[in-house]
Order: C-alpha cells, then sequence, then structure tokens
C-alpha cells in the first residue's frame, strides 16, 4: 500500500488529467445507448420455448400483436363501423405490420345458391348504412364462434383489431405509430391498447423518463444527505464525482460492446450512485480524519491510502461478487448483463476513490484549525454525536447478550414469513394498477379472455384427415381447459366449409375433399397466418389472460404436454407449445434458480473473504452476522407484506450480501485495530462508532434515501426494488453497529 500511496501522490496530476480524458470519450458513446424492453430477449436464444416462438414467428408473421379494442354502446352501427375499417386500412400501411383482422376484413364463409362463397364479412368499400342491414349483420356475426368473443364481444359493445407484427420488426415504433393514428382519428368511441407491443413501448417510455427523473433526485437526494453530514466541498462533491465517473464509464462501455438498457439494467446507475459513493465517503473520512491531527497533506494522502485501501478493496471486491453472482447463477441473459455491467461500475468506483479522489484531495488547500472542524470529532455537533456513541457503546457493553437474543427472534419470525415470499411474472402488473396497459388487459380478460397469445406448432401432412383429427382432437382439449380460451386453427374453416357444403361440422374424410376445399381458401389473409405455404406445419393459435401465479401456469402447461403425450398420435404429427405465457412460466422458474444460485455463490465468497480477512474460520462466521440477519429481514418483510419475486426483486438477495458486507468489513477492520492499539473493549468500541460508525451511519442514510428514490418509478418492481434495498441498508447498518459488536465481544469473554 505504501507504493500505491507513494504512486498516486507523485502522479496525482496526470491522474486527474487521464481519469478526466477518459470520462469524456466514454461519456461521447453513451449518446449510442438504445432501450429494450422486449421480454422475450431476457431468457437465452437456446431456451427450447423462446426458439419454438422464434420460429413460428419466422413461419406464420410474426409472434408479437398489438391489439386495439373500440368500445361503443353498439358496435354495429354505422359510424363505428365506419372508423373501424378507416383504423383497419392505416394500420395495414405500417412498415412492420404484417396482417390486420378486424370485422371489415375477416374471412367469412357463406352458402350460397350451387355450392358457398368465400368472402369477407364486411366488404370494405361497401361498407353497410341501414338500420335493418346492420341488424341483419350484428345477428349473424354474433351467431358464429369465428367471430363471437374473438373478434367482437358477446354484447356488441367492444371491437377488436388485431395487428400481427412482422418478426424483425420494431414493436416499440409500430405500436407508437398505431396510437398516432388513433389520435388522428379523433375517435369518439373509447379505445383500448392491448397485448404485449404496447405493453413494451410503455416500459420503453416508463424507463426513459425512470432515468431522466430518478438519476436527478437520487444524486439531490445525497448531496443534501452529505451536505447535513459533512458540510465541506469535498465531502459532497466528490463522492458525487467519482459516483458520476463510475456511471459514465460502465454505461459507455455499454453503449460500446452494444448492449442495451433494459428494465434490469435500468437501475445501475440509481445503485452506483448510492454503493460506489460508499468508498470515497471512506478515504475522505480518513483523509479529514488525519488532517485533524495536524500532519501535512502529503501525509494526510499516504496513511488514508495506506490504511484504507484494504478494507475498501475487501469491500469492493466483496460487492461486485454479488453482482457477479448473477453471471454464474442465473439463466436469464438480462440478469447476468445486470451482473457483469454493475460489478463493472463498482471496480470503475473502487479505482477512482483510490486514485482521482486522494489525488483532488491532495491539491485542495488546507483550511484552518486542522482542515475542517466538522471532520474532527470534539467540534460543535460532534460532541453529542460523540456522546451518543459513548452510550451505545456502554449499553452494548451491558447488554450484548440480550442484543443477540434480539437479533434471533427477530431472525426466528423472519424465517417464518421467508416461506411465504411468492413469485410473479405477470408483466401488466409490473404497472399501476390504474394504468392504462392495466386497464386494458383487465378488460380483455374479462371480455376476451385474455391479451397473450398462445401457439401450438404441429408438424405433419396438413391435407391428410388424419393430421387434421389429431390436430382437432387437441384443440378440444384446450378448449376445456381453464384459462385458455378461444383456440383456432386451420380446423375451424375446413369444418365451416364442410358444413355450409351441407357434409355436417365435420372434418372431411379424404385429402381429395380437403384439397378441393382448400382450394377455395387458398392465399386467404386469415389461412397464412394459420398454416405454412407448404403445407407441412400448422399453428393452433388461442388466447390466455396473464397469470399472476406462476405454479398455475405451470401445472397447466403440464397437464397439456400430458395429454399431447398420452393422447396424440406422434407417428402422425409433432406438436411443440410456445407463447408468451410459456416465456413468462421459463422465466419464473429461472428467476427462483438464480435467486437460489446467486445467493449461494456470493455468501460462499463472502465466507472465504471474511475468513481471509480475520484469518480465522470463527471470526469469519461472526463477520458475515449482519449479512445472515439482513437477508433474513429483507425476505421475512417480501413474505409478510406480500411483495412477489420478479425481475427486479430478484436482485435484492445478492446485491444485499453485496452491499452489506461493506460495513461488516470496515467495522471489524476498525476494532481490531483499535483494540491492538488500546488493548480496552469500552474505548475500542467507543472509537470505532465514533469514526467508522459515523462514515456508516451517513452511508445508510445516503443510500437508503438514493434508493428510495426508485419509489418514484411509474414501475411497480421498480419501486418495490428500492423498498427493499432501502430496508436492507437499515438492517445491514444497524446490525453491524449492534449485533456484530455483540457477538464480537462474547467470543471474546469465551476465549
Amino acid at each position: 500500500m505504501k507504493l500505491l500511496s507513494e504512486f498516486v501522490y507523485r502522479f496525482r496530476k496526470p491522474i486527474i488529467f487521464s481519469t478526466f480524458i477518459i470520462t469524456a470519450v466514454l461519456a461521447y458513446f453513451i449518446k449510442d445507448l438504445s432501450i429494450n424492453s422486449d421480454f422475450t430477449s431476457y431468457l437465452p436464444e437456446t431456451d427450447k420455448v423462446v426458439t419454438t416462438l422464434n420460429y413460428v414467428s419466422e413461419k406464420f408473421s410474426g409472434k408479437h400483436i398489438a391489439i386495439i379494442a373500440i368500445e361503443s354502446d353498439e358496435i354495429f352501427s354505422k359510424e363505428t363501423i365506419e372508423r373501424i375499417n378507416h383504423l383497419t386500412s392505416k394500420f395495414r400501411l405500417i412498415d412492420g405490420v404484417s396482417y390486420v383482422t378486424s370485422l371489415t376484413n375477416i374471412i367469412d364463409i357463406k352458402k350460397v345458391d350451387g355450392g358457398l362463397e368465400i368472402a369477407k364479412l364486411i366488404d370494405e368499400y361497401n361498407l353497410p348504412k341501414d338500420t335493418n342491414e346492420l341488424c341483419r349483420l350484428k345477428d349473424y356475426a354474433l351467431s358464429k364462434d369465428l367471430y363471437r368473443d374473438r373478434i367482437v364481444s358477446a354484447d356488441s359493445k367492444i371491437a377488436l383489431i388485431i395487428c400481427k407484427l412482422r418478426e424483425g420488426s420494431d414493436d416499440v415504433r409500430i405500436a407508437r405509430e398505431i396510437k398516432e393514428i388513433v389520435t388522428e382519428a379523433n375517435m369518439k368511441e373509447k379505445v383500448y391498447f392491448a397485448g404485449y407491443s404496447f405493453n413494451i413501448l410503455e416500459v420503453s417510455k416508463i424507463i426513459i423518463q425512470d432515468l431522466r427523473l430518478l438519476i436527478v433526485l437520487a444524486l439531490i437526494v445525497i448531496i443534501s444527505v452529505l451536505y447535513l453530514s459533512y458540510r465541506s466541498f469535498s465531502g459532497v462533491i466528490l463522492p458525487l464525482i467519482s459516483v458520476f465517473m463510475s456511471i459514465v464509464w460502465a454505461l459507455g462501455i455499454m453503449s460500446l460492446l452494444k448492449v442495451k438498457i433494459t428494465l434490469v439494467t435500468n437501475v445501475i446507475p440509481i445503485v452506483l450512485i448510492a454503493v460506489g459513493s460508499a468508498y470515497c465517503i471512506h478515504m475522505i473520512s480518513k483523509f479529514y480524519e488525519e488532517g485533524s491531527k495536524g500532519y501535512d497533506r502529503a501525509s494526510q494522502i499516504k496513511i488514508s491510502i495506506s490504511e484504507v485501501v484494504v478494507p475498501i478493496f475487501l469491500s469492493a471486491i466483496t460487492t461486485m461478487v454479488g453482482f457477479i453472482s448473477f453471471i454464474f447463477g442465473s439463466y436469464l441473459t438480462v440478469i447476468r448483463e445486470f451482473g457483469i455491467f454493475s460489478a463493472l461500475g463498482i471496480l470503475f468506483a473502487f479505482v477512482i476513490s483510490i486514485t482521482f479522489v486522494p489525488a483532488i484531495l491532495s491539491l485542495l488547500q488546507a483550511k484552518k484549525d486542522n482542515d475542517t472542524a466538522e471532520w474532527s470529532l470534539s467540534k460543535k455537533g460532534g460532541d453529542k454525536f460523540n456522546l451518543f456513541m459513548d452510550m451505545i457503546s456502554k449499553w452494548i457493553l451491558k447488554n450484548k447478550v440480550l442484543v443477540i437474543v434480539i437479533g434471533i427472534v427477530i431472525c426466528v419470525l423472519s424465517i417464518f414469513y421467508v416461506l411465504r415470499v411468492q413469485r410473479n411474472v405477470d408483466m401488466t402488473k409490473y404497472f399501476k394498477s390504474n394504468s392504462e396497459i392495466r386497464i386494458a388487459s383487465e378488460m380483455m380478460r374479462n371480455k376476451f379472455g385474455g391479451d397473450m397469445p398462445v401457439y401450438f406448432l404441429v408438424e405433419g401432412d396438413i391435407q391428410d384427415p388424419k393430421t387434421l383429427t389429431e390436430m382437432k382432437k387437441l384443440q378440444e382439449f384446450i378448449k376445456s381447459q381453464k384459462n385458455i380460451y378461444n383456440p383456432q386453427s386451420i380446423v375451424d374453416l375446413i369444418e365451416e366449409m364442410n358444413d355450409v357444403m351441407g357434409e355436417g361440422r365435420t372434418i372431411p374424410d379424404s385429402k381429395d375433399k380437403i384439397g378441393n376445399l382448400w382450394f377455395l381458401i387458398e392465399g386467404d389473409e386469415m389461412v397464412e397466418q394459420l398454416v405454412d405455404p407448404e403445407k407441412r406445419e400448422a399453428i393452433i393459435q388461442a388466447t390466455m389472460p396473464n397469470f399472476s401465479n406462476p405454479d398455475e401456469m405451470h401445472e397447466l402447461g403440464e397437464k397439456i404436454q400430458e395429454f399431447i403425450t398420452k393422447n396424440i398420435d406422434t407417428s402422425i404429427v409433432k406438436v411443440e407449445i410456445t407463447g408468451m405465457p410459456f416465456i413468462n412460466e421459463h422465466m419464473d422458474r429461472a428467476i427462483v434458480e438464480s435467486q437460489l444460485m446467486s445467493l449461494v455463490i456470493a455468501l460462499v465468497f463472502v465466507l472465504v473473504c471474511m475468513i481471509c480477512l480475520h484469518r480465522s474460520i470463527i471470526n469469519g462466521l461472526v463477520g458475515i452476522i449482519p449479512i445472515v440477519f439482513t437477508l433474513l429481514a429483507i425476505f421475512g418483510f417480501m413474505g409478510y407484506f406480500e411483495i412477489p419475486l420478479n425481475l427486479a426483486t430478484v436482485l435484492v438477495g445478492s446485491i444485499s450480501i453485496g452491499i452489506g458486507i461493506d460495513y461488516p468489513i470496515h467495522f471489524t477492520n476498525r476494532f481490531r485495530i483499535e483494540l491492538i492499539r488500546t488493548n480496552n473493549e469500552l474505548e475500542a468500541l467507543s472509537t470505532t462508532l465514533k469514526t467508522t460508525g459515523k462514515a456508516i451511519l451517513i452511508n445508510v442514510v445516503a443510500v437508503m434515501l438514493g434508493f428510495l428514490v426508485l419509489t418514484m418509478s411509474n414501475l411497480v418492481p421498480l419501486q418495490n426494488f428500492g423498498i427493499l434495498i432501502a430496508i436492507t441498508m437499515l438492517s445491514s447498518g444497524t446490525a453491524t453497529l449492534t449485533l456484530l459488536p455483540s457477538a464480537i465481544l462474547l467470543i471474546r469473554d469465551r476465549t
């Protein structure tokens, strides 16, 4: 450490200059950062459900849909039909929209003299005008399963316009253009926007808003805390500059590597603001503590670096491990990306705090009265703080057993609620209850069975009656299941035509008959969405609501798979299941696995670090007491207040380990030094609480308030994430200043 301190002091000006240059260069590339709100990309591309969904998308002109729901007192009115037709024609012109389905362009199969007629339900060039014609249209449409509760509600108050988006298209841009077209149409009817495309449009918009607002608010909060704590230029500005630089470096490298901002990586700046400031605070605290003893600038720098670099390094490395655990412990690519770039940001914050920060401090002019009175432990407000810490020290010495007992009771109560922690991957629950997305999703659930498409990919000879029979068998089973609605396939059209031809609503018994019927619908948009051009593959598509309980989704998937295994002739057809509900189910499983694996990895590594630091297994185990206490407290809190595990809150455990270990490392390091120096437990504990304890308290308050800024987010998971991390800091700080010294003192009494 002596070499490092000599190097930093000797080359302080080049260090400052090069740090600013690196920051400026990486800041330039941040402009190229883009947003990725597509949840399907959060799973690895090799995931079976993802690969099947992508295949379906390529074969059948897209996997995502944008649903525009028109609500009126009566859908079958002249004006409403005209507006639906207008929107339908406009949406078809949007680049990236493969198909549009609505009342004014959906296929219709009618019986006419001499056979059947394949046309549109409504002629877009000759819309119905008089009341009688509209009434006949209404009665006819609501009498047919092909339309009722699929494209128009049974009460004829809501009609859907469904836009299917081409594979590789920009969902966010298309959803935005659709909204603009609806706005320009000046609709008198109420309009809902539902479906995955509008969900990710809203997420993208919120991510951008949060990045702009929350970073500013977090900075204001931390500036206020630091100013009230230190009342000095360096105590306020330097932590902010160091954190700002680490954020710029991390985001700049993300941009260079073409990694996009997601719902999860969106919080990296907030994490670095809250966490990265701690290293700088400890360095500045030590610097001015040495200044209050009368040392000159060179000595202050050298002593500060020599004594603080090791605990800061251990804090940084253990915090990084908390994030790196996501790389090895998570199946989700989005969480791995969060782990990588959060760890990089922490590394940058550490490097800046031990090089750039002391270099700047060495150039600042010293103030009178040993630098700064506010950093002296015997000035003004410091007297009250010291008196309070003296009282705490004496109380802990007398009541260390009681402190341990209270801690154990809290842990036991927490374990009870840990077992009640739930999971939730329902994307609509990410939005506030009064948001347009939530309202639209509830409407789609109530009127049409949901807005989440699910696909059953069937491989076989689609013109063979045996294949269609197997498809019908599966489709009927799907229809009988709870929470899956409106299954539809080429079977429906074949049976409809066969019925109109007088053969009954059944599948024709020969390939020739099917071929004759097929000739009549060849090339229709609806058919192209259900069968591939070679007629070797087809899909059964259905809709599902968003699942709040992922276990229900898992059970449904297993039930369908079991039916396929036992009842579908795999020598005739092969079936694969995919769709957003099953993407969400895989994501839920990955979240649980990520939580367990990342926690185990982080805990083991942190324990090893603490054992190496103290050169004792017992002392290493004692050192992680605040972490174990915090983990139980935070998951107990989640269970009690029914905060579920999701893409954001799954990060809390490992982050708690990474952040929370900072306090025990600094506390035990200083306490050990003071015990060696004084050989007096009361004096050592009191001095540690007055110095390192002060820095810990300031950091706890700053980080708590910094993360509570996330409660201002419009995404519910980020609100919960902010609350949980704030509680994590409070639990970790409290346990470090009470449980940890009590445990250390008890062990000393027994040895």
